[in-house]
């Protein structure tokens, strides 16, 4: 349970998701889909399509853990249509049981069952391509850096997908390594140390016996008593064993560290 809370956090904290409800958002208020621009006022669609749409996005965080993470799916389409088909399942009849239950001044105006359903899956899928294709634009930024003048760490032979994916962090499970990017998590049967060897050329050390972080991935420097994490920019919170913790004050990271909390 501690592990799924920790990836759903998160997933939660992926940049495109507010883009994502702002957009969507305006769309409900605005058109006033099944049924809601004859049901509701323009003051009760301001309220219900933001709610009704951050909680799709929290519950679509949590099965996008699922399907990444439990279900080992990361690649684009496998990972896409998967993900629709669960919030197809689990989203229309909630959706559709609200929206019809709010048509009763116009039942005429009460969804179909199967044009909801058509709906999330749709609406998944471009959510799906989107946070994809920002993960790809935000890596070009850092691509230079990650790459040397022989190609990229030889890391990124064992990864499937955009090789211009910047290396967020990586750590222990098991007998394999989850290397963690923007668009989610791959596992890699290597030892830990082969793994780290193989990451050379991005900017990062070890912190743990079962982590390693890359530096621009560090968010802020957080201090319990005498144990030491670090927030990363995917929301997980890495301890830094004692004998790392001097390699971790070694590095120059003033404002990050003003950041703690």
């Amino acid at each position: 349970m501690l592990r799924f809370w920790s990836l759903y956090k998160a997933a939660v904290m992926l940049p495109v998701l507010p883009v994502i409800w702002v957009v969507t958002s305006v769309i409900g208020v605005v058109a006033g889909p099944f049924g809601t621009i004859v049901s509701q006022s323009f003051f009760n669609r301001l309220i219900f399509w933001p709610v009704i749409l951050a909680v799709a996005i929290l519950i679509g965080a949590a099965l996008r853990v699922i399907v990444q993470d439990y279900l080992g799916l990361r690649r684009y389409l496998p990972e896409s249509f998967s993900l629709a088909v669960l919030a197809t399942l689990v989203l229309t009849p909630p959706f559709y049981l609200i929206c019809a239950a709010l048509a009763t001044s116009d039942p005429a105006s009460a969804p179909n069952a199967l044009e909801m359903a058509a709906y999330v899956f749709i609406t998944s899928m471009a959510t799906s391509t989107l946070r994809h294709a920002l993960a790809s634009e935000s890596a070009i930024a850092q691509r230079s850096e990650v790459r040397n003048s022989e190609g990229p760490p030889r890391i990124y032979d064992r990864l499937s997908g955009d090789q211009t994916q910047p290396i967020l962090r990586m750590q222990v499970r098991d007998h394999y390594v989850d290397v963690v990017r923007p668009s989610g998590t791959e596992s890699v049967l290597i030892r830990f140390a082969d793994a780290i060897a193989e990451a050379e050329g991005i900017p990062g050390l070890r912190v743990h016996r079962s982590h390693w972080v890359a530096t621009d991935a560090i968010l802020a420097v957080r201090r319990e008593r005498s144990k030491m994490f670090l927030r990363t920019t995917d929301g997980a919170l890495i301890p830094v064993s004692r004998t790392y913790i001097s390699d971790v004050e070694a590095i120059d990271l003033p404002e990050k560290q003003a950041a703690a909390e």
